[in-house]
């Protein structure tokens, strides 16, 4: 874990509805939570949460505080990195050729990984470990292609608005997008802009049909990707899944390109268009 991550050890009490409390109050402070876990304690009336909170989104002194506001938290402590011992646990689905199986299976050893399902098309590997390992053996899966990972998109609702408002674009919120909502107040300006990226989040956490790229290749016409290099919400990466004619990569453009560079959007599709 790197030092932009706070690691905090929450007891709470055992009841319904605590770990909606919590949750709900990170979105409502702005505080993104990288991860969190609960497991029951020896004690049953006690359960423990294991929250990971970005740094950057809030102090941990203002974290603390707000957590301690809430009635069945009990106690807080923060873990530190150099002596908390900890451990990712990862789920990814790669695209397995009869020539890459092998392959595949030899890399899923050298890092003590599982393979969990075999299909006709896939191989399913299981991987526990620190999170630099998940994410080296992540990068040398990529070029087999991977259908599927168990957390490939930014959880958008895990932020609070103005944090999920600027997810969606590669730099400053545009000036033309804040104009849509200039001819009301501050309170309904945030209140428009939080129902705005709810909606765009609904469509993409969780994603819908993650096994969509195993069923492209039944399209019969031509057909084109355009992603945004610095999208924030869905790494460019993940365009690699999807087997269409062309793919192309826009800089400086985030999840909401047609905002960030709707010039280079246009021309790119008309590009194609126009040769189809």
């Amino acid at each position: 874990m790197n030092g932009s991550h706070h690691i905090l050890s929450v007891l709470v009490e055992n009841k319904f509805g605590v770990l909606t409390r919590v949750s709900g109050m990170f979105a409502r402070r702005g505080f993104n939570i990288v991860s969190l876990a609960v497991s029951p304690t020896e004690d049953e009336r006690y359960s423990r949460m294991t929250i990971v909170v970005d740094a950057d989104s809030a102090p941990l002194e203002q974290v603390t505080k707000q957590l301690n506001k809430l009635i069945p938290v009990i106690k807080i402590a923060e873990l530190s990195p150099v002596d908390a011992v900890e451990r990712e646990l990862m789920l990814v689905t790669v695209k397995a050729t009869a020539e890459a199986r092998s392959q595949i299976t030899e890399l899923a050893s050298i890092f003590e990984a599982r393979i969990d399902d075999v299909g006709y098309e896939s191989i399913t590997i299981m991987v526990a470990g620190r999170p630099d390992k998940l994410d080296a053996m992540t990068d040398l899966l990529a070029p087999f292609g991977i259908f599927d990972a168990s957390h490939p998109a930014t959880d958008l609702f895990a932020m609070g608005a103005p944090a999920r408002l600027e997810a969606l674009f590669a730099g400053d919120v545009p000036a033309r997008f804040t104009e849509l909502f200039a001819d009301r107040g501050p309170e309904e300006q945030v209140m428009a802009q939080h129902v705005v990226s709810v909606a765009a989040a609904s469509l993409l956490w969780p994603l819908g049909d993650q096994h969509l790229a195993t069923r492209v290749h039944r399209i019969g016409m031509p057909s084109m990707l355009v992603w945004g290099a610095d999208d924030a919400v869905v790494p460019v990466a993940v365009a690699d899944r999807w087997p269409l004619d062309e793919t192309v990569v826009l800089p400086d453009a985030g999840h909401m390109m047609e905002w960030d560079a709707p010039d280079a959007v246009a021309e790119v599709l008309g590009a194609f268009l126009g040769a189809t």
